[in-house]
Parts: structure tokens; C-alpha cells; sequence
């Protein structure tokens, strides 16, 4: 949520210099990881006997009702025409709603949303509509256990890349491709690990799912809540850290794909100094 606020903001349109709120932002995320080391003691995401059952269902969330398809049908709506726009649509930021819809509405409100009504990601997710399809017609379903429990890591790492190390990521040429891509790698996660796995193993699953049940919502619970975590807080702190004189110092001249190199330098840096 960090990164989303840093990295659409100009440093023009803020209140104080560029440097001063990197640093600030940068401070109060490891201060806050500091926090939760010292006094997050116990497990407060675990599985209980009582909250979960076999089939990975949680008390009090019932199997997919015809609610719960329409909100997956808008939900695909909602990316197919945020794909159209991103493809079809002129290749400016500030002309074309894609970018709007995915680094602010998609990768900021939906988690904040989660944690105000809880697992709203599984209420619209996108891809599952078009896994229960597949499956339908191969007659196959995938195996949750079988999912390695860094999945969600991973995907938010890949999707992160582009919007803070990308040195084009506000085109919405490059958002559709990425969004594309990210569709494409979670179709396929789902179908290999189930429908199922799309509520935790794919990132904004498992960070909707996690969020919620932080707030003591009814949630599944994500096997990779670390890796998510440190990958989460790693982005958010690049995105500060990209944001000051002495990143922009580092980066010099360079453009284009030099300048990604340098910016995913950056970022495995500073996600190896979170973890």
C-alpha cells in the first residue's frame, strides 16, 4: 500500500522534499517490522481444529453460492475491459483508466478493503471463473497440498517488479502485458493446485485472505504468510528508498533497461535486508 502512494506521487505535488519522506517511509516500515518481531509472539494466523475443516473451508464461509459466481463474473469483467483499455486505449498514463485500475485499485484498495470487510479478493477474484471452467471441460482438478507454500511470495514479486523496477511501468502497454501474464501464470497455478489454491496461493488471494484474518475475519489461511510478508514490505521499502536523492544518484543517466537493471538491484536489496 506503501508503494502505491510513493511511486504515482511526483515529488512536486508533495509537501515536503522527495528525500525527507523516503527516508520517513523507509523508517517507519522497518520500524514497524521491528514492532511486529518484538511483539507479534504468537501465532495469530494459524489453523485451529475449529476454524478450519478437511477440505480447507472455513467455518462460517460457505461453498460458492450464486452470489459469489456473479462476483466472480464481474470480477473477470473487470479485467478483461481493464485489459481492453490497456491494449486498445491511447499509451498514456494519464489518459488510459488501466494503469489507474491496477496500481491503485487492484494492488492498494483491495487489500484495504480487505482489512475494513475482510477477504474481499475471494469475493471477486477473476481467474475463478476461468479455472472452474477448465476444469470443467478437462474433467481434472489440481491438488492444493501439492502447491509449494512460497507461491504467493513469488507472484507478488513478479507483479511488483514491473511497478517499482520497470523503467516503463506507468505505459499501459506494459501494464496490459503484466496483467496479462500475471492472468495467464494464475490460470495455470490454479489449474495444477485447484480453485482452491487461487484463495492463497496467489498473491492477492493470500494477501486479501491474510488481511482478514488479522482483522478476525473468516478467511482461509495462506501456508506462505512470511515470504508474502517480507516480499511485501521489501517492495514498499524500494519504492521510499527509490523516491530519494541518493537513489537518484545511483541510477545517474541511465535509461531504459539499464535503469531496470540498477532498480532490480535495488529491490532484491532491500527485500534481503527486510527478510
Amino acid at each position: 500500500m506503501l508503494s502505491v502512494l510513493a511511486h504515482n506521487a511526483g515529488a512536486d505535488s508533495l509537501p515536503a522534499p522527495s528525500w525527507l519522506l523516503g527516508y520517513l517511509g523507509a523508517l517507519a516500515v522497518l520500524g514497524t517490522a521491528a514492532w511486529l518481531r518484538g511483539g507479534w509472539t504468537t501465532s495469530r494466523l494459524a489453523a485451529t481444529s475449529e476454524d478450519e475443516v478437511a477440505d480447507g473451508t472455513v467455518t462460517g464461509v460457505r461453498e460458492p453460492g450464486s452470489w459469489r459466481v456473479v462476483g466472480w463474473l464481474v470480477g473477470l469483467v473487470l479485467l478483461v475491459l481493464t485489459l481492453v483499455a490497456a491494449f486498445v486505449g491511447p499509451d498514456e498514463a494519464a489518459a488510459n483508466i488501466s494503469t489507474l485500475a491496477v496500481f491503485r485499485v487492484w494492488f492498494y484498495a483491495v487489500p484495504l478493503l480487505s482489512l475494513l470487510l475482510g477477504d474481499v479478493m475471494r469475493a471477486i477474484n477473476p481467474f475463478q471463473p476461468i479455472v472452474a471452467l477448465l476444469e470443467r471441460l478437462t474433467r481434472r482438478q489440481g491438488n492444493p497440498d501439492a502447491a509449494p507454500p512460497w507461491t504467493a511470495a513469488v507472484f507478488l514479486l513478479g507483479f511488483s517488479w514491473v511497478f517499482v523496477a520497470h523503467h516503463a511501468a506507468s505505459s499501459p502497454r506494459v501494464v496490459g502485458v503484466t496483467v496479462a501474464a500475471y492472468a495467464i501464470a494464475a490460470v495455470t497455478g490454479g489449474l495444477l493446485w485447484g480453485t482452491a489454491w487461487l484463495a492463497t496461493g496467489e498473491a492477492f488471494g493470500a494477501i486479501s485472505a491474510a488481511l482478514a484474518r488479522v482483522t478476525g475475519r473468516a478467511a482461509p489461511r495462506p501456508p506462505g504468510v512470511l515470504p508474502l510478508a517480507v516480499v511485501w514490505i521489501g517492495v514498499a521499502t524500494f519504492d521510499g528508498l527509490s523516491q530519494t536523492d541518493f537513489w537518484v544518484d545511483v541510477l545517474g543517466t541511465n535509461a531504459g533497461w539499464d535503469r531496470t537493471l540498477l532498480n532490480t538491484v535495488g529491490l532484491v536489496w532491500m527485500t534481503a535486508i527486510v527478510a
